[in-house]
């Protein structure tokens, strides 16, 4: 079990009989799929290896290069990472292509992000702390959360070398974003505006901001900050509610739903009852987490 994702035997379909079909459950969604039709199939599939990469480096070279980077990361404990990055440029979409070299051997990853990208996502963070301080620029298409158009496409490649051959993977069906990881902040800035054509997107903007204050906030600071962002939270969802019009419960739920009420009276009033004893928020920061609460739930 992984967060709200769970592998499991399923007994129900076995082609094999005592050997269960393998399958992967969203416990969020209660969406559920195959792996392997056995058991037997599924381990030796964690075992195999092949003798060449998925993909070969060599024909990223026809495609237009955009920009590319290296560096190395030595670590206090001795560990040794290199990073090399290459983006390019085709007719429909941006390839990232990254190679990670250590020590126990190495990976590379080719990711396809179509274009247009989105600049509500274009989003440029703090990644790395140490040994050395880094950041990262998010790259996602204008239709990142489109399930179905992503679901036969597929749009990530990663080949990992062992000392018995490669181990490869593709991966489809899921959000499709990436990130390109810098030293140097403002190189990143110019590379954003160059993909985009242009600034980010307001939200992408906000967000930075957001995370800029909060990593300069002090314990104390976050704590007056919490009640705050609680309030606003159940604020936009009982609006979301409201603006459904769902009117009153069926009957066979509407104890549960009394009772679910009264406890949320209480989760509110002890909210505001932190909130009178905190520390005092900024107005400005209040503003930013509104407006990027309000975008989250414009999202939903």
């Amino acid at each position: 079990m992984d967060g709200h994702t769970i592998l499991a035997l399923n007994y129900d379909q076995s082609e094999v009989e005592g050997s269960p079909e393998v399958i992967w459950i969203d416990t969020e969604c209660l969406d559920f799929s195959s792996i392997s039709p056995t058991f037997a199939e599924y381990t030796d599939d964690l075992i195999h290896v092949d003798e060449h990469p998925c993909f070969e480096v060599s024909q990223l070279s026809r495609h237009k290069l955009l920009t590319e980077s290296s560096f190395t990361f030595e670590y206090p404990d001795g560990f040794t990472e290199v990073v090399e990055q290459k983006l390019f440029d085709t007719d429909k979409s941006i390839l990232l292509y990254v190679r990670q070299s250590f020590p126990e051997g190495e990976e590379h990853s080719l990711c396809e992000i179509t274009k247009p990208l989105d600049p509500d996502q274009a989003t440029i963070e703090a990644y790395r702390t140490s040994p050395i301080q880094t950041w990262h620029l998010t790259l996602a298409p204008v239709d990142h959360d489109d399930f179905e158009q992503a679901e036969d496409q597929i749009h990530w490649l990663h080949a990992y070398k062992t000392s018995r051959g490669w181990k490869n993977a593709e991966s489809s069906g899921v959000p499709i974003c990436a990130t390109y990881e810098l030293k140097d902040k403002q190189a990143l800035k110019e590379l954003r505006k160059n993909l985009l054509g242009g600034e980010p997107g307001e939200r992408a903007l906000a967000e930075e901001q957001w995370q800029e204050k909060m990593d300069g906030m002090s314990d104390e600071d976050m704590e007056g900050l919490f009640p705050h962002m609680m309030m606003q939270m159940i604020e936009n969802s009982e609006q979301m509610v409201k603006d459904l019009d769902l009117g009153d419960p069926p009957p066979e739920i509407k104890d549960a739903f009394e009772h679910l009420s009264q406890l949320k009276e209480k989760l509110v009033h002890d909210i505001r009852e932190r909130g009178v004893n905190a520390p005092a928020v900024p107005p400005e920061l209040v503003d930013l987490m509104k407006q990027l609460l309000m975008d989250q739930d414009k999202e939903t």
